[in-house]
């Protein structure tokens, strides 16, 4: 049996090759919605991320170039999840995790997708620009 991977190895591999971002949720729609996400060349540590919080994982390509891979992808409640989990851990995307939290906490107070005010909605922009702003630091 395969040795455990502690929640801090998975911080630290998201704070190195994880990304803390947003996509609307359907196409023509403002609302935002946050997406987490982690690149590795190898299998292993997306299906560990899988496991522990669930999501899906993507291949990329065939294996012969450099952009080529395994992307796992987690959106609103289990990105939620996942960044509550490894916030104690993570230095690099601390900042970018709590704003991501706080846009997945919005959205999931609306989880019959219905209409959202305007007030709302600027509420969430407002988070979408923090995270855009520590994105490109």
């Amino acid at each position: 049996m395969a040795k455990q991977i502690s929640l801090q190895y998975l911080a630290g591999f998201f704070d190195g090759e994880g990304c803390v971002s947003f996509h609307n949720r359907e196409k023509g729609s403002r609302s935002p919605v946050l997406c987490i996400s982690v690149f590795q060349r190898v299998p292993e540590i997306p299906k560990e991320f899988v496991r522990r919080f669930g999501g899906i994982i993507i291949k990329t390509g065939n294996g012969k170039l450099a952009g080529d891979g395994f992307r796992w992808r987690a959106t609103t409640v289990k990105a939620y999840y996942a960044l509550q989990a490894l916030l104690p851990f993570l230095r690099v995307k601390k900042k970018q995790a709590v704003v991501g939290m706080k846009l997945a906490s919005r959205s999931m107070l609306n989880v019959k997708h219905k209409h959202i005010s305007s007030k709302e909605l600027k509420l969430r922009e407002g988070l979408v620009w923090q995270l855009r702003r520590l994105n490109h630091r």
